[in-house]
């Protein structure tokens, strides 16, 4: 069996920062090596903007914006995107 699609369900919820990081990288390596690609769930935006080259956003089940993740998450159009982005803690620039 060699899958072309893997769906990931919030595959590094609850786990240590460390573990997640170790998680991701055996994601792309996979990914790299069998030419995979992956649906992945997540709520967890850092791990997307770490990941994700398209992003979907959803609300409520639906699709609330959609495109490549530097532009979702850089400038966002929806207002549900901008009121998600703006909940997500961010560590102050220096």
């Amino acid at each position: 069996m060699q899958p072309q699609l893997i769906v990931c369900d919030a595959p590094t919820s609850a786990l240590e920062v460390s573990v997640q990081a170790q998680i991701l990288d055996l994601l792309e390596q996979l990914q790299r090596e069998l030419g995979l690609s992956y649906l992945f769930i997540t709520h967890n935006i850092g791990v997307v903007e770490t990941i994700a080259d398209q992003v979907a956003v959803m609300n409520r089940g639906r699709i609330a914006e959609q495109g490549a993740c530097d532009a979702v998450l850089g400038t966002p159009q929806a207002p549900y995107t901008r009121e998600l982005l703006a909940a997500v803690p961010r560590l102050a620039s220096a």
